[in-house]
């Protein structure tokens, strides 16, 4: 099987999905260091709890799982 045609079968599998494709960006002030955050371990314990929401909100949209009840609950999403 040719290049070609590994492409061409790729193509097939994939035509119909339509991901969600997400992009987040911690952002950053002057230096890369978010004002106020300052450039130790808490400006990366923030990024991750800015991070953690939305990441939730995609899985549960593309897979309908909730996260575990340790991590919390989502907004709007329906008991299963």
């Amino acid at each position: 099987m040719s290049s070609q045609d590994i492409a061409k079968t790729n193509a097939v599998a994939i035509r119909d999905l339509q991901p969600k494709i997400s992009v987040w960006n911690q952002g950053g002030g002057a230096g890369g260091v978010d004002q106020g955050m300052g450039s130790g371990g808490m400006k990366d314990i923030a990024g991750l709890y800015k991070m953690l929401p939305p990441v939730l909100d995609t899985v549960y949209e593309q897979t309908g799982m909730q996260p575990p009840a340790w991590i919390g609950t989502l907004r709007g999403a329906e008991t299963r």
